[in-house]
Order: C-alpha cells, then sequence, then structure tokens
C-alpha cells in the first residue's frame, strides 16, 4: 500500500512542478525583454557560427555612393540585365525613389517594360504608404482582413507611387512590415485593403513568392497557393546569407550597367533583392525602413516558400504535445536514482532553450 502511495505521490508532485514550470516559462518568455534576446541571441549565434541560409534568394547591394544621373545610368542597364542576362526568377526594387529627380530612370524604365513586357513583369518595385492606422500594436497579434469590402476592416493604407511623376512600372509590391508590441518585426500579411476602394494591395515580399511560384507551381507551397487568400507570414527563420555587389554584376563606369565578363549563375533562377545602403542616395537603406532591411525582406519570402501557409492549430498542437513528452523525460531523470543527481543540467538547458 505504501508503495503504491509512493508512486501516486511521485505523479502529484511531477504534475505540480510540470505546471509550475511551464507556466513560469510561458509567461518570462512573453515578456519583451525576454522577446528582444530571444531575437537578438538566436540571430547572433547564426552569424557566430557563420550560418548561411540554402534558399533561391540572392541580396544584391549598391554599396557606392554614385551621383543622381550615374545611378539612373547604372540602373537603367542594371535592372533588365539582371533579368535578362542573369536570368533571375523575379526581380524585386527595395530603393525609394518617391523623391523628385529620378524621371529618366521613370522613362526608360517605362519605355524597356513597352518593349520586353515579359522581362519587366518579372520586377515587383517596392511602395511606400500612408495610412491612418497604426503600423504596430499594443496588441501581440496583428489583426487584417480577409475581405476588403468588410466595412469593418480598420487596417488599410493608400500606395504611394514609385517615381511619384507620370511614369510608372507596371508591377508593385507594398512595403508592409509588422511590429509587434515588443517592437520587432515578426510577420506580414499578404495583402492590405486600399483606403479608399475594396482592393487588395499585395505585399511586396507576397509579390515576389508570386512571381517566383509562377516558375515553380511544382514546389510544395507553391502548389497550395491561394493568391486572393489572406494569411499571415511569420517569421519562424532568419534568411542569412551575404549579399553580392551589384558593381561585380555589371560595370559601375564608364559602361554603367554592361554585365561583367565573367559569366555567372549565381541569379539563375532566384529571388534577386536589389537595394541600397548608401544614405545619399536614398531616403533610407530600405523602404520597409526596419533595422533589418533587406534581409527582412528576403526572410519573409524564404519562410513563405519554406512553411506556405501557417497552421496555427496543427502548430499549437504539435507544440504542446513535444512539452508533454519532455516534461515525461525531465520527471523520469529526476526520480530514477542514476539520473536524479544531476538532472538539474538538462533541466535548466530546456528551461532556457524554450525562454
Amino acid at each position: 500500500m505504501s508503495d503504491k502511495k509512493r508512486s501516486w505521490d511521485w505523479l502529484i508532485e511531477l504534475g505540480i512542478l510540470s505546471v509550475i514550470a511551464w507556466a513560469l516559462a510561458t509567461y518570462i518568455s512573453t515578456r519583451p525583454p525576454f522577446e528582444r534576446i530571444s531575437a537578438v541571441v538566436s540571430d547572433e549565434i547564426s552569424r557566430s557560427l557563420g550560418f548561411s541560409s540554402n534558399g533561391p534568394i540572392v541580396l544584391v547591394r549598391i554599396n557606392r555612393a554614385l551621383p543622381k544621373a550615374d545611378l539612373e545610368q547604372l540602373l537603367t542597364q542594371a535592372i533588365p540585365a539582371l533579368i535578362g542576362h542573369y536570368g533571375a526568377a523575379t526581380l524585386g526594387i527595395d530603393i525609394d525613389f518617391s523623391g523628385r529627380g529620378y524621371e529618366n530612370l521613370a522613362k526608360e524604365i517605362v519605355n524597356w517594360g513597352r518593349e520586353r513586357q515579359p522581362l519587366a513583369d518579372q520586377v515587383i518595385w517596392s511602395i511606400g504608404f500612408q495610412s491612418d492606422s497604426p503600423r504596430g500594436g499594443s496588441a501581440d497579434k496583428l489583426e487584417v482582413c480577409d475581405n476588403c469590402a468588410n466595412d469593418k476592416c480598420m487596417l488599410r493604407v493608400s500606395p504611394q507611387p514609385v517615381f511619384a511623376g507620370d511614369f510608372e512600372p507596371p508591377k508593385t509590391g507594398l512595403a508592409y512590415v509588422w511590429n509587434d508590441s515588443s517592437d520587432i518585426s515578426r510577420s506580414s500579411p499578404r495583402f492590405i485593403c486600399h483606403q479608399d476602394t475594396i482592393a487588395q494591395i499585395k505585399t511586396f515580399h507576397f509579390m515576389l513568392v508570386q512571381a517566383y511560384c509562377n516558375k515553380h507551381p511544382d514546389l510544395d507551397t507553391c502548389s497550395e497557393l491561394q493568391p486572393n487568400r489572406q494569411a499571415i507570414t511569420k517569421l519562424h527563420s532568419w534568411y542569412l546569407a551575404e549579399p553580392l555587389d551589384l558593381c561585380s554584376l555589371v560595370q559601375c563606369g564608364p559602361s554603367f550597367g554592361k554585365p561583367a565578363q565573367a559569366p555567372s549563375n549565381a541569379l539563375s533562377d532566384k529571388v534577386v533583392i536589389l537595394y541600397s545602403d548608401v544614405p545619399g542616395n536614398d531616403e533610407h537603406a530600405t523602404i520597409a525602413g526596419t533595422r533589418k532591411g533587406a534581409e527582412l525582406v528576403a526572410s519573409l519570402v524564404f519562410n513563405e516558400l519554406q512553411y506556405g501557409e501557417s497552421r496555427e492549430k496543427l502548430v499549437e498542437s504539435i507544440k504542446i504535445a513535444l512539452e508533454i513528452l519532455m516534461t515525461i523525460v525531465l520527471g523520469f531523470f529526476f526520480h530514477w536514482s542514476r539520473t536524479k543527481d544531476w538532472a538539474i543540467i538538462p533541466s535548466a538547458v530546456v528551461f532556457v532553450v524554450y525562454l
């Protein structure tokens, strides 16, 4: 009888300790300081280990301060070269041209698009927006609309033009990322509703995903893609890869934009994101205006292609199952005579990793 009672006492003790540990870990892990620590630490560990993501995305950076006339001449030739000569599956332009002064670039790009429409349709231009709705929020959940015709849809924006002139490229994507209550960019919707109409404005990263999927319908995530269905793209993992210098692919003078002599397949059939981190050339490093810049856009594309539409209930069920399994394993460690003396070590490791 006493042995049976001890076994019940052991189960009760395990249950109580498990509930306390789970509640404490869940509470601490959702506090803003720990959310910031988690994001920064995981990112820094990956970088320190030299981790590089393996995916169909390439970042191309303009890292030279060029006069505006030279920059226009460079991009006029470089953009068609990245698509036509290097064979990128789709090209995203993440540079702010909304200020006056890029009329020549706009005119040349539009004229090229009329002559080479199939290639021009593969170029997605990032655009900014104006909105009365908050970009972040005190809540941890991003509230977006599934149906833009719904009067209760509050998150709406007015898109801004690419060049703020008479010439506009045909395909654009809204540079929208959502910052949660801890001011960390973790997610972005597939579309935002227009301020004055019932139109859907596709986000920049999702336009790139659609363009890539149009060429790769055999991919699992692409075959299941429903372009007009709202979903939240979450950052489960960062896309970490060293950017290429645009001037290593095309000449940056005197023959601006002419492809380099050495052939390269680095961009072939890839999602290419062209951006600038030279403060003198645009308003900010990328039009999204976030700390991560183009890495954030690349990460959103990577996660959408890797995981597809989030299945929150399935993910939560798997998470709970793993928590229960880990609790049983740790309980065994604490009560088995051969492991109970050092069971605190794996328990501490699991606790920190969970946070």
